[in-house]
């Protein structure tokens, strides 16, 4: 009987050497181990970025409250520079101050909300008479930080002022720039820097002289809002190492 030729291996026929299984080819671990590079990467850059507490402060006077789109868009712009375990603390101003959210950061669009309800919803004591007092808000954040830092808060501190005007009320005059200087040299003095997005004319003119003697004040056109916002987080960032 005639023996049969043996038959070929498959693979010899097909043309081809063996397919390699997923796991058995070199470049599967190659593309698996540059992914965790990149994935822990992300992980130990985001865990070395220093957190903050940042205060901002919202201008919710008559006049500021004709401009609701605007004021909109820099709390947005505050709230989008923010991460995660970052805490903020909201103020309302006019005449006088209100406080409205303090929070650790853990939801950004829970933030914005805040924002929008502040301006759609002026708190109750804000607004009745007319007047944007700038020393009782700066003395409400001093207040505000000192708090901060007996119960142990170090982080750098950032205070972000939207400020549309500051103008005369019932029971106050003009800004006393001198007051305003002080108070401001007392706030900053301790790892905290003040940015105030909106001043023009004269009251531009004289928070400019103090911003001259004062390197931890920043002054922003409304313009450049989002850069100068972008930047002050950044330095803010920096005075934790």
């Amino acid at each position: 009987m005639k023996t049969l030729p043996k038959t070929k291996n498959l693979s010899l026929i097909q043309g081809g050497k063996k397919k390699q299984s997923f796991w058995q080819n070199p470049w599967t671990y190659v593309s698996v181990a540059m992914g965790c590079l990149v994935v822990g990467g992300a992980v130990v850059f985001d865990l070395s970025r220093q957190r903050i507490t940042a205060i901002y402060a919202t201008d919710v006077s008559d006049s500021a409250q004709a401009e609701k789109e605007l004021s909109k868009k820099i709390c947005t712009t505050y709230v989008q520079q923010l991460i995660n375990n970052d805490k903020s603390i909201g103020i309302a101003f006019a005449e006088s101050t209100e406080p409205v959210w303090k929070t650790t950061v853990s939801n950004n669009a829970t933030l914005i909300g805040l924002c929008n309800k502040t301006l759609r919803e002026r708190p109750k004591n804000l607004g009745n008479n007319p007047g944007t007092s700038l020393e009782r808000l700066l003395n409400r954040i001093e207040t505000a930080i000192q708090i901060e830092r007996v119960q142990g808060n170090k982080q750098p501190i950032l205070v972000s002022i939207w400020l549309q005007a500051a103008e005369p009320g019932v029971d106050f005059g003009n800004p006393n720039f001198a007051q305003i200087e002080t108070e401001i040299a007392s706030l900053t003095k301790e790892n905290v820097l003040l940015t105030i997005v909106g001043p023009t004319g004269n009251l531009l003119d004289k928070l400019e002289d103090i911003e001259a003697k004062n390197p931890s004040l920043k002054l922003c056109q409304v313009q450049e809002h989002q850069e100068c916002l972008s930047q002050t987080f950044k330095d803010a960032r920096q005075m934790g190492f």
